[in-house]
C-alpha cells in the first residue's frame, strides 16, 4: 500500500519577480559557495536553480564553487562558477589548504550550503567576507553574520534559495537554462529520426539505486496500461549507458528500442525529457529535471525516504509514498497506474 499525495493549487516554477537592482558599491567582486558533501546527482541538481539565480544576479562577480569532495560532478557541465575548487574535505591537509586559500583570496561574500560543518564554518570565517550567509543551526552562528532558519521539509532548492533572499521564504524556483539550442536542435533531430511525436510519457525507471528501485515488470506493467488506456500516447524509457548495458537494459529487452533512450550528456536528457507530457520515476537525479522544468510528474518513494526535502509540491506533480516504513516494492502496480493517468490526463490539458 501506498500514500498518494498531491498538491492543488501549489507553487509553480517559472521565474520570479525581478529583484530591486543593487548599488554597485555593495556588488561583490569575489563570492565564496560552500556546497554540500553529497556527491550523487539529485543532491547536485538541487543545487542548480540557487547558482543560477547568484549568476544572474551578480554577472560580474567571481563565483567560486568549493566542493568537499573530488571527481566528476554536474558543475562542470552546467557553468554558473567561474571556478571549482573540489576535495577540501577529504583529508586534513587539503582542508589547511583550503582554509590557507580562503584566507589568502579574501572574498566579498560566502555561502554556506551545507546545514552544519566546522571546517565549512572556519572556512567561511577566514575569509574575512563582510557578508557570511548560513543556516541557523547549532553550532553554526559562531562562524556566519547572516543567519537563515532552515525550513522544515521543505524542498531543498528552496531551502537554499532562502539564502539570497535573507530569510524571506522562497514558494517558487526560478527558471534555470539546462541546454543550449544546439542540444535543442540535435534532440529534436533524434525524436525525429525515431518517429516519435507527442505526447510522450517518459519513465526513468533504472536510477536512484537499488534501495529506491521500483521493480522493472511494474514499470512495464505500467506501460501496457498507459498504452491501454492513451493509444495516442508513445511511453519511452531513460537509461544511462551503464543501466542500459547491465540488468535493467536486459529486463526492458522486449522495448521497441526506438523508444529507449541512452543521452551521453545531462542537458541533453533534460532537452529530451522537457518533450514529455509526464515523467514516471523513483525518488532519483533525474526526477529534479521534472521539478526544474515544472513538468507533470509522479515520483515513487520508499517509506524510510523524505519525500518533503525531495520532491516540490505544485500543480501537477504527485508523490506515491510506500507506507509505514515498507520497501518501495511495496507499491502496488494499480496503485500508481490511476495516479498516472489522472497526470497523464493533466499534462494533456
Amino acid at each position: 500500500m501506498a500514500t498518494v499525495e498531491n498538491r492543488s493549487g501549489g507553487a509553480g516554477v517559472h521565474n520570479p519577480d525581478s529583484d530591486e537592482s543593487q548599488p554597485a558599491s555593495r556588488i561583490p567582486e569575489r563570492i565564496l559557495v560552500l556546497v554540500p558533501n553529497k556527491p550523487f546527482l539529485g543532491a547536485q541538481l538541487v543545487q542548480l536553480p540557487f547558482l543560477s539565480e547568484l549568476r544572474s544576479r551578480y554577472p560580474q562577480s567571481r563565483i567560486t564553487l568549493a566542493l568537499p569532495f573530488s571527481g566528476g560532478s554536474i558543475f562542470e557541465e552546467f557553468r554558473f562558477q567561474n571556478e571549482l575548487v573540489g576535495g577540501y574535505m577529504e583529508t586534513t591537509r587539503r582542508t589547511l589548504q583550503f582554509l590557507v586559500r580562503c584566507a589568502a583570496h579574501r572574498h566579498d561574500c560566502v555561502y554556506s550550503l551545507r546545514a552544519r560543518s566546522a571546517r565549512t564554518g572556519l572556512a567561511a570565517l577566514v575569509t574575512g567576507a563582510r557578508r557570511r550567509i548560513g543556516f541557523g543551526v547549532p553550532g553554526n552562528r559562531f562562524f556566519f553574520n547572516e543567519i537563515v532558519g532552515p525550513r522544515e521539509d521543505a524542498y531543498l532548492a528552496l531551502k537554499y534559495m532562502d539564502l539570497l533572499e535573507g530569510g524571506r521564504q522562497r514558494v517558487t524556483l526560478p527558471r534555470v537554462d539546462l541546454w543550449t539550442t544546439e542540444i535543442a536542435l540535435s534532440v529534436t533531430a533524434l525524436f525525429v529520426e525515431r518517429g516519435i511525436h507527442s505526447p510522450c510519457v517518459g519513465i526513468v525507471a533504472g536510477a536512484g539505486g537499488r534501495k529506491k528501485r521500483w521493480p522493472i515488470p511494474r514499470f512495464l506493467a505500467l506501460e501496457k496500461e498507459i498504452r491501454d488506456r492513451f493509444p495516442e500516447v508513445t511511453v519511452l524509457y531513460f537509461l544511462s549507458r551503464g543501466e542500459a548495458e547491465g540488468e535493467i537494459g536486459e529486463s526492458l529487452a522486449q522495448v521497441d528500442p526506438r523508444h529507449k533512450f541512452c543521452l551521453e550528456d545531462l542537458r541533453s536528457l533534460a532537452c529530451a525529457l522537457s518533450r514529455c507530457t509526464v515523467l514516471v520515476s523513483s525518488d532519483c537525479g533525474p526526477a529534479h529535471f521534472g521539478h526544474l522544468l515544472g513538468m507533470p510528474q509522479v515520483t515513487l518513494f520508499d517509506g524510510d525516504g523524505r519525500p518533503g526535502e525531495w520532491f516540490l509540491a505544485r500543480d501537477g506533480a504527485v508523490r506515491v509514498v510506500a507506507e509505514g516504513g515498507q520497501p518501495i516494492s511495496s507499491i502496488e502496480v494499480e496503485e500508481v497506474v490511476e495516479v498516472v493517468c489522472r497526470t497523464v490526463g493533466f499534462g494533456l490539458r
